[in-house]
């Protein structure tokens, strides 16, 4: 195979011939790392120990893993509810609500059309810890080659993706910030982009659920987009689609919809960092909220919302934010990569909570997504990305341990990051999980200010 990215996101793989081989290794590894980690959960969730939750994101190639993922779970004594194209935060929900043991979602999040992937849940709904990831991996084996049977001929459950759609829908619509009814009756008009995957297929169920008019954006399933990450970059063709129309506000997801992106009303995009930021300010309308938390890549606007709130971060990652909000019992946290999470609804990065949460807020305080913008506090945030060969990784990380700026503090929670927080800027470096890259991410109150700490940085790092 060309290239395996095994971390705590999951498994992502360029697909090819032997795709079916490597499905079978991690799937069973994935079963056997249940049967032993479950029983620390029995204390605190009530779950079928036998019930798994399979489903996919919609990239064409996720359907040939299905077959792969059912039956290797079934030579385990698992029972399986498939519930096919939904986002990844409707397979967390449903482990929630069906009380299942964990989860495969068949995804590569926001990698294009050549890759798939694996993402494996537990019984808190949430994805395998860092330590469960351990186990997963150091338990690999080749497997043994077994006839692959049609799905057709498996003994499994086929639960239809709408029905548990409205059943993530109902739960989140019954959230105490969520206000439903108000969202009904504004029959607002939303523009949405639905990469090709889940984000289509939920998209028009919950503009009927919730009674809005909706202009879909790539809405036809399975080949996805070029560069399908939802990043202002990415967009443009989604612009061009909005130009000519008339709408409240336009929404753009990644291909297993956790993320969310936002335009307003006249179709600007909206930094991705800003959904996080906008959602907490909704929050704090609705209810005092004395903890939040965010991963330490996240833009410092969310700091200067409230001082009343207290910010704690994590490490990069949905699952490491997800068990800082268990360990300091917050109810909103999230990534600023658009990722939203909702304690009330479950502790995983949600689209359909966000777009839930932005509808809301544009319902209650009658403005415009333009004027609520406008609110919050001016930051700009610049994100880069280098490449790297295998062998240079060692002597990149020496020079970025190194690293120092005048009247910075550093923190090594994760890759070196450096903070003055009088004058609200930081800067970050750090190895991506999930590609061979690295990032310096940096944020000022000004784009010079900004441009500036990326050059420090990297004049010290690329020379």
């Amino acid at each position: 195979i060309l290239l395996i990215i095994a971390t705590i996101s999951g498994v992502r793989l360029i697909h090819d011939e032997n795709y079916a081989k490597y499905t079978v290794n991690y799937v069973s590894s994935f079963a056997r790392t249940l049967k032993k980690v479950m029983y620390n959960y029995e204390k605190d969730y009530d779950f079928d120990h036998k019930l798994v939750i399979v489903g996919r994101d919609g990239r064409e190639v996720s359907e040939h893993y299905v077959t792969h993922v059912i039956q290797t779970l079934l030579a385990y004594d698992y029972q399986i509810e498939y519930i096919d194209i939904v986002p990844t935060p409707t397979v967390q929900q449903t482990v929630q609500l069906h009380k299942a043991a964990g989860a495969v979602i068949i995804t590569a999040s926001h990698n294009g059309n050549e890759w798939c992937g694996l993402k494996f849940l537990n019984p808190s709904s949430i994805f395998f810890s860092p330590d469960e990831c351990s186990i997963l991996f150091s338990d690999l084996q080749n497997e043994p080659p077994f006839k692959s049977l049609p799905l057709e001929q498996l003994s499994f459950k086929n639960t239809s993706n709408h029905k548990i759609l409205i059943e993530h829908f109902e739960h989140v619509q019954n959230c105490k910030i969520i206000e439903a009814d108000k969202i009904r009756s504004k029959r607002f008009k939303v523009a949405f982009n639905g990469q090709c995957a889940s984000g289509a297929v939920y998209a028009p169920i919950l503009a009927n659920f919730l009674n809005f008019d909706l202009f879909l954006f790539n809405s036809t399933v399975g080949v996805l987009p070029k560069n399908p990450e939802p990043t202002p970059a990415n967009l443009k063709d989604f612009q061009s689609f909005l130009s000519n129309k008339q709408f409240d506000v336009g929404f753009a997801v990644d291909p297993d919809a956790d993320r969310l992106v936002l335009t307003d009303e006249m179709g600007n995009l909206i930094n991705e960092e800003l959904t996080l930021t906008i959602c907490l300010k909704y929050f704090l309308s609705k209810q005092p909220l004395e903890k939040f938390v965010r991963n330490c890549s996240s833009s410092f606007a969310t700091s200067l919302i409230d001082a009343n709130v207290q910010v704690y971060e994590s490490k990069v990652g949905e699952v490491n934010v997800a068990l800082e909000m268990i360990r300091q019992n917050a109810q909103l946290g999230g990534e600023g990569n658009g990722g939203v999470i909702l304690k009330e609804a479950h502790l995983g990065r949600d689209s359909i909570v966000g777009v839930m949460m932005i509808l809301s807020y544009l319902a209650e305080s009658g403005l415009k997504m333009s004027q609520l913008i406008a609110q919050i506090p001016k930051m700009v945030i610049q994100k880069e990305k280098y490449a790297y060969e295998k062998d240079q990784k060692e002597q990149i990380m020496g020079k970025i341990e190194k690293i120092q700026l005048n009247g910075f503090e550093v923190s090594k929670l994760d890759g070196v990051k450096l903070v003055n927080a009088e004058l609200k800027q930081w800067v970050q470096i750090r190895f991506s999980n999930t590609e061979h890259i690295f990032r310096i991410i940096a944020e000022a109150p000004t784009s010079v200010e900004t441009q500036e700490l990326i050059k420090k940085v990297e004049e010290i790092v690329l020379v």
